[in-house]
């Protein structure tokens, strides 16, 4: 399927930094405390996504939110989760692993996960990834190993995910009715809209408490950004919203 899904992928260099993302930290806190007390300067909430295969507008009117927090983004456990198929992408996501036992590092891989946005395929690329304490070297990483790296990915990856989208492919077209996609859009008052999706079985556990990987997935009010170097722009992180006890054993 990789070298398949290669051909005709739209690249998106990496739009921004860690820095842009502190400067969107500063932005909110210059609108406290008249602001963010009354609740205004929070989220737009908006209810969970439909059981629609078609892509959410980011144009869409999302309602006011008080707080920032997963359970008032939209975020439904069941609408808004993908699981992992062997079958590909009508049916949840894939992901494959290479070890990079051709340059002398067979303990490193170099990953990828495919799912659906809409009627787009997207291939998230995670390079370099340690598998030491997985495989030792002696064997090809599967995709338990890369979930077993929840902590490490939403870390690395809570900035930007490399990503490649295929825009139209049959497969997102075709895909099952239960398969999750993205939330409705979450409005920023800064040009930006962003949508949740839950990968539960990505699971780890932070202070004690169970949680899921959550791809955040960032565009522009301005539609004729969105097929741009920057927008759309994703990210990872874990959160309570998104684990799901049925993925432990």
């Amino acid at each position: 399927m990789g070298g398949y899904m290669e051909r005709g992928i739209q690249t998106k260099e990496a739009p921004r930094t860690g820095i842009a993302r502190m400067y969107r930290s500063l932005a909110t806190l210059a609108l406290l405390p008249s602001c963010f007390l009354a609740g205004c300067a929070g989220e737009k909430g908006v209810d969970a996504g439909s059981s629609s295969s078609a892509p959410y507008s980011s144009s869409e009117t999302a309602t006011p939110q008080p707080e920032n927090n997963d359970s008032e983004k939209g975020i439904d456990i069941e609408k808004n989760s993908i699981y992992y198929s062997e079958n590909g992408v009508r049916e949840g996501f894939s992901a494959y692993c290479t070890a990079r036992t051709y340059n002398g590092f067979p303990e490193m891989a170099d990953c990828s996960v495919y799912l659906c946005d809409g009627d787009d395929t997207v291939r998230f690329t995670f390079d370099n990834v340690n598998f030491t304490e997985q495989t030792y070297g002696k064997r090809e990483p599967g995709v338990s190993d890369l979930m077993s790296k929840t902590a490490t990915l939403a870390t690395d990856y809570r900035y930007y995910i490399p990503a490649e989208t295929l825009k139209n492919t049959a497969e997102c077209k075709e895909k099952k009715s239960n398969v999750g996609q993205f939330t409705k859009p979450v409005s920023f008052p800064y040009g930006e809209n962003e949508q949740y999706l839950c990968l539960p079985q990505f699971s780890t556990t932070r202070d004690g408490r169970k949680m899921g990987m959550k791809v955040t997935k960032t565009t522009s009010v301005n539609e004729e950004d969105n097929n741009g170097p920057r927008y759309p722009l994703y990210t990872l992180d874990i959160s309570e919203q998104c684990f799901n006890p049925i993925t432990v054993d």
